[in-house]
């Protein structure tokens, strides 16, 4: 019989054996029993932070911020109901730390404490969220964008710092945040040439910002549906410079990631 840590070290040699035959490119890698790596390590959820989602539907994509200032404190997430949510991550966004901040510790419902101190130490509440755009919004009189109207389909954090980020919704509109008021300082979509010579809106699918803060641009590149073309937008002058061409024509681009290394 082996003792644990030696099977466990036995487990995980052959797990790394296989990835490097793998990435050799030799198809025939050596079986590994990948259910007793697992049972080695055995995985459990994180309790601390605990997320309290303020969101009637279900998520659908969360971003955490990555600059040098900050790394990690911030999670955005978008939604189907049209929102966005920020969490603190770090221990001033916990419930217990806002409490405390306001006196409010120590004050009890019914003779009976509402939650333990560690349970209020874990508690991450939203710090801000965005409205959902209504219909009546009267664009023309220059009313501002209080958020989207249609489903939140991606966001992302600016990479240089958390003052901004962008998200794109199912009708293809890309907004521009800005973080501190919470409120969209500019939005974009898509713009082709018809047949007829007129411009037409071609629905974007897809749209990413570099993850290295100090990278040499800030693009924005846009996937745009049945077209084939990618599309970057300078986010300063909000249009686009660049159209790239090569996948096939009538085929939604669906994901984009830029170079780690550009």
């Amino acid at each position: 019989m082996l003792r644990k840590e030696e099977k466990k070290d036995r487990n995980n040699s052959g797990v790394l054996k296989a990835l490097n035959h793998r990435a050799a490119g030799r198809m025939a890698a050596p079986r590994v029993e990948l259910q007793e790596v697992v049972s080695s390590r055995k995985m459990a959820l994180l309790h601390d932070p605990e997320i309290v989602s303020p969101h009637k539907c279900s998520i659908t994509d969360l971003d955490i911020n990555s600059d040098s200032f900050q790394d990690g404190r911030y999670l955005l997430a978008g939604s189907l109901d049209c929102t966005i949510s920020v969490y603190d991550l770090s221990y001033f966004g916990s419930e217990y730390w806002k409490e405390k901040k306001m006196g409010l510790l120590g004050i009890t419902r019914n003779g009976r404490h509402c939650l333990g101190e560690s349970r209020k130490r874990a508690r991450r509440k939203h710090i801000a969220r965005s409205n959902r755009e209504r219909s009546t919004l009267n664009e023309e009189a220059g009313d501002s964008i209080a958020g989207h109207r249609f489903s939140v389909q991606s966001v992302q954090w600016y990479p240089v710092d958390t003052g901004m980020f962008i998200s794109l919704d199912k009708s293809g509109v890309v907004n521009l945040w800005d973080t501190n008021e919470f409120q969209v300082v500019d939005s974009f979509t898509a713009l082709s040439a018809s047949r007829m010579g007129t411009a037409r809106t071609s629905r974007i699918e897809c749209a990413v910002l570099p993850k290295k803060y100090n990278s040499k641009h800030m693009l924005v590149a846009c996937g745009c549906g049945n077209e084939g073309k990618i599309k970057l937008c300078d986010i300063i002058s909000g249009s686009f410079s660049h159209e790239l061409i090569g996948h096939q024509i009538g085929k939604n681009i669906n994901s984009l990631a830029w170079s780690p290394g550009d």
